[in-house]
């Protein structure tokens, strides 16, 4: 059953949301807050973060940017701001998707599989694999780069940078 965290001020739509994914086989981890939010994720990593972006301690963009230091949780934005601005902003540090309220939960619940789905496809690709190119090795599995023997500390967008480009060298990457 995948964990979802659902980020959300407002008590009443949060509870809705809650209540419609439980009811579809999720399970659901609650946060009024940034701050809530941030615990919730280092308590147990969820499968995917539903955030919104108006909460009452941090704006959600920066509580987006800080939540893709764990690459593996795909998140959806879910707002109420309708402002092309803010949606560059939140897919520029790392939402997956953007998604305005009112939202209808069907079509919700359709994102959120199509994600979680992505995301198992990329770690069924990813497990268990090495991958070389000239004296630059990452293994996959365990997250450890190494030019030649030395292993290399990269933060995690910067190693998932070398990733993509290491899976398409000689390939333009977008």
């Amino acid at each position: 059953m995948p964990t979802l965290l659902v980020v959300e001020d407002d008590a009443h739509q949060r509870r809705a949301v809650r209540i419609g994914l439980e009811a579809r086989g999720y399970s659901v981890v609650e946060a009024a807050d940034g701050q809530s939010a941030r615990a919730a994720v280092d308590a147990g990593r969820p499968d995917l973060v539903l955030l919104d972006l108006g909460l009452p301690d941090i704006d959600g963009v920066d509580l987006c940017r800080h939540l893709r230091l764990w690459p593996d949780a795909p998140i959806i934005v879910v707002s109420a701001e309708d402002d092309d601005r803010r949606m560059v902003e939140a897919f520029a540090v790392g939402a997956d998707d953007y998604v305005v309220k009112p939202v209808v939960l069907d079509v919700l619940a359709a994102r959120i599989n199509v994600h979680l789905r992505y995301a198992q496809q990329l770690a069924t690709v990813a497990a268990d694999e090495v991958l070389t190119c000239g004296s630059v090795s990452v293994d996959t599995a365990a997250h450890v780069v190494r030019i030649g023997a030395d292993v290399v500390d990269l933060r995690p967008q910067q190693y998932q940078l070398l990733e993509v480009l290491m899976r398409h060298a000689g390939r333009l990457v977008t």
